[in-house]
């Protein structure tokens, strides 16, 4: 037991266990599989999982086809947990006999392959946000040994939980710093796995401008967009007004997003090119050899802008702006330089990549 509680403590990276560590806890409670889940239930989102199988189990369980929530909330150990309120160490051989375990009455939707015995502990009490170790014997049943083993390993477990996620957050906010401090940004560390671990007050007032009153979470918007893997082919944004939010995923990085509120300005992508070369300090006849157009063009594209944003020179164009113009519509295949800006909020959200510390 001290050389679980020692492992656990030494892991130093964004995740609290491994799948070593959890075969330390099946041979300490001997069994062929130990799992740990993380889910948040309330928004049906598994967060991690991680799981250890003996060497009879390695190809693992087959896949569960029906509703994978449905088949949560009817465990037997979480039905007992709802009407009891009881989230102690608790094992399928408290309510069922051996008989009808071994011979798979007992759940069989969930346990598609033979289980004798099964333990559970849940790290903390929640019905709607659940940190919970499941171990499955095939062979034999659990004792009152590894009930206790358990119960005193728990208060560890959930310490080491507790240190992993401080670190997600320090280095969520130190990658969030390092990605503002080279443009001078102001950096805002948001969350974790869809869960805001902390928000700045503009941050704070921009998401709730754009999306109204938050619960600790992300927007379903954004979380949608970070999870169907969008983050990575461009910006979201979202329209209010005259104005609109641009969000953007650090590149490599989706932990950190960046935040911005520009002028909601129907810009095409080459009179954004021509503004950010403005923004840039190039003549007109510069920008028109940086994006191989003629002088004619630029100037026409100027005047478009111009006529867009109700402003008669290239002085009052990058006023309208503001600092937001260097952060417009990316120019493809055109290295425009950039310059520092003001006004955009970094958010770090997840746990952050390996690549990242």
């Amino acid at each position: 037991m001290f050389a679980v509680v020692a492992e656990a403590h030494a892991i130093d990276g964004p995740e609290p266990f491994t799948t070593e560590l959890l075969g330390q806890l099946a041979e300490l409670v001997p069994c062929e599989r130990v799992f740990l889940n993380e889910r948040d239930v309330v928004q049906r989102h598994l967060i991690a999982r991680i799981n250890w199988y003996s060497e009879d189990l390695k190809d693992g369980p087959q896949p569960i086809t029906e509703d994978v929530w449905s088949l949560i909330a009817r465990h037997p150990l979480n039905v007992y947990r709802r009407r009891t309120g009881d989230f102690g160490v608790r094992k399928l051989s408290d309510f069922y006999s051996r008989r009808q375990r071994v011979r798979q009455e007992v759940f069989p939707e969930c346990f598609t392959y033979p289980i004798v015995d099964f333990i559970g502990i849940a790290l903390w009490p929640s019905y709607t946000y659940t940190l919970n170790f499941g171990f499955e014997s095939q062979r034999r049943d659990f004792t009152e040994t590894d009930r206790l083993v358990l119960e005193m390993l728990r208060p560890h477990l959930s310490a080491a939980y507790r240190h992993a996620a401080v670190r997600r957050r320090l280095t969520a906010a130190l990658v969030a710093l390092d990605a503002g401090a080279e443009e001078g940004r102001p950096a805002v560390v948001l969350l974790e796995r869809g869960r805001i671990e902390f928000a700045s007050r503009p941050a704070r007032r921009l998401l709730e401008s754009y999306f109204g009153e938050q619960s600790g979470r992300l927007p379903t918007e954004l979380d949608r967009w970070l999870r169907e893997g969008s983050a990575g082919k461009g910006s979201y944004t979202q329209i209010h007004g005259r104005s609109r939010l641009v969000v953007d995923a650090e590149p490599g990085n989706r932990s950190v997003l960046l935040l911005r509120e520009e002028p909601s300005v129907a810009l095409t992508p080459r009179e954004w090119d021509v503004i950010r070369c403005v923004a840039a300090g190039m003549s007109n006849t510069e920008t028109a050899g940086l994006l191989w157009v003629t002088l004619a063009t630029v100037r026409k594209h100027l005047e478009n802008i111009y006529a867009k944003l109700g402003v008669r020179s290239r002085t009052a164009a990058l006023a309208k702006l503001g600092p937001h113009v260097v952060g417009g519509r990316q120019a493809t295949g055109v290295a425009v330089p950039t310059m520092p800006t003001k006004g955009v909020h970094a958010v770090a959200v997840g746990s952050v990549p390996s690549s990242a510390r």
